[in-house]
């Protein structure tokens, strides 16, 4: 008789591990999403700044450079996004809406 109380005492915990689990895992997507996104800011800012002084100091950019600031803000932009895509996929499954199918 005991037996199955603690079965399912142990299936509630067990559970209740996953989800905690589950909410970590989301969080940790969230931070580094916001991360991400302040790395791209970050290279935005840098490739406006190089802009600014090219243009003040009346001299082209520097190719290199700006390509390099672009592809940083391309690639950080993306990671951002990936990981925004993957909460919102958690969130959808957590309202009982399931994935969603292509």
């Amino acid at each position: 008789m005991n037996k199955p109380l603690w079965d399912r005492v142990r299936s509630e915990l067990e559970m209740a591990g996953r989800m905690a689990e589950g909410v970590i895992d989301e969080g940790r997507m969230r931070l580094d999403a916001f991360r991400a996104r302040k790395r791209a800011d970050k290279a935005a800012t840098q490739l406006g700044w190089a802009y600014y002084r090219a243009s003040a100091a009346q001299t082209p950019p520097d190719e290199a450079q700006l390509k390099k600031l672009s592809d940083e803000i391309g690639l950080h932009e993306n990671e951002a996004r990936r990981l925004e895509e993957q909460v919102a996929e958690i969130e959808r499954t957590r309202a009982g809406r399931g994935p969603v199918s292509d």
